[in-house]
């Protein structure tokens, strides 16, 4: 069994909504709307597809695999975390059969996803963890401010 969140709508619904009809899987998918407010219901589920291409680090990505699910990219060369078939799997050409292919893999074979979720988690501990993550910010943060300034007392 399997629920999908469908995020970022928009125009893309319509096509969607017709192709889930057409699979009669309308029962199983969500649309949430854009809104940021909505975002925390994508981390609810077994799978997260990040299926939009980027080249720099997603912290909602990041946050799955924290968070132990198994996560379906499009390939991101600035992601060192998104490792085929170690940490996720990653569909190098997004393509309509590529990205089916992926999800039936992930969703015939439970212990796989099951894997591959467990070790992003993992990765996640051992080199993202929220103190360093806080550490980074802070130091982003004092760098930005520059030096304080002292007030005469």
């Amino acid at each position: 069994d399997f629920l999908l969140f469908a995020f970022d709508t928009g125009q893309q619904e319509h096509p969607i909504w017709k192709l889930v009809e057409r699979l009669k899987l309308l029962d199983r998918i969500s649309f949430v709307p854009f809104h940021h407010e909505a975002e925390p219901l994508l981390l609810h589920g077994d799978l997260y597809l990040h299926v939009l291409p980027t080249r720099r680090v997603q912290y909602r990505t990041l946050e799955a695999m924290a968070r132990g699910l198994a996560v379906v990219s499009c390939a991101n060369s600035g992601a060192d975390y998104l490792v085929d078939g170690h940490t996720c799997r990653v569909v190098p050409k997004p393509t309509t059969g590529a990205w089916r292919a992926a999800l039936e893999e992930l969703l015939t074979d439970k212990g796989r996803a099951v894997a591959l979720a467990r070790q992003g988690q993992q990765l996640m501990a051992s080199r993202h963890p929220m103190s360093r993550t806080i550490e980074q910010f802070t130091s982003i943060c004092h760098q930005a401010a520059g030096t304080p300034i002292k007030l005469p007392t």
